[in-house]
């Protein structure tokens, strides 16, 4: 998809194309991601359904700066 948005050749590597294109890497992405749906998990009331299916061992105080090691989290 992103060789046809740009007109590039088969052989162009992605990396090139995401840097011309101004877009982040799928990793940075995808942890961007991951770490947008954990913030809006910890604002969910105690009751819902996602947060009882979240792990004890996962942080829920919200007055600090959050540092995950997502393989504990990762199940």
């Amino acid at each position: 998809m992103l060789r046809k948005i740009l007109g590039t050749f088969k052989i162009s590597l992605i990396a090139i194309m995401e840097i011309e294109a101004s877009i982040l890497p799928v990793r940075i992405r995808f942890e961007k991601i991951c770490q947008n749906y954990a913030y809006r998990t910890l604002l969910l009331g105690p009751n819902h359904p996602i947060r009882e299916r979240v792990p004890e061992s996962f942080p829920f105080s919200t007055n600090k700066e959050i540092e995950l090691n997502w393989d504990r989290y990762l199940d």
